[in-house]
């Protein structure tokens, strides 16, 4: 399931990379979260973390959102971790539950 939901056909959770506060599907279309002004790491017309001055492409355990909210070994995925399952699996979308 999706970080936050409470089914599998739940959308969960909305996150920024880095930030470990979700939202919901509300606040990201009516707060119009998703933008640099409310993003964690942007500061002064620059991105503060996770940018080319740092080289960090893999979230830092104080960053990872399933971290925060799962704990123990739970962890975002790699960007190779995650294209290992996208290339893994059959997927078929559907509209109607």
């Amino acid at each position: 399931m999706n970080l936050g939901a409470e089914s599998i056909t739940d959308t969960g959770l909305y996150y920024q990379w880095g930030d470990i506060q979700g939202y919901t599907a509300a606040q990201v279309n009516v707060d119009k979260i998703f933008n640099e002004d409310h993003y964690k790491y942007y500061s002064n017309y620059r991105y503060t973390k996770y940018n080319s001055t740092d080289n960090l492409t893999e979230l830092l355990s104080e960053d990872d959102a399933v971290i925060a909210a799962w704990g123990g070994s739970w962890r975002m995925p790699t960007k190779e971790e995650a294209e290992i399952l996208f290339d893994s699996v059959n997927m078929e979308y559907t509209a109607d539950y």
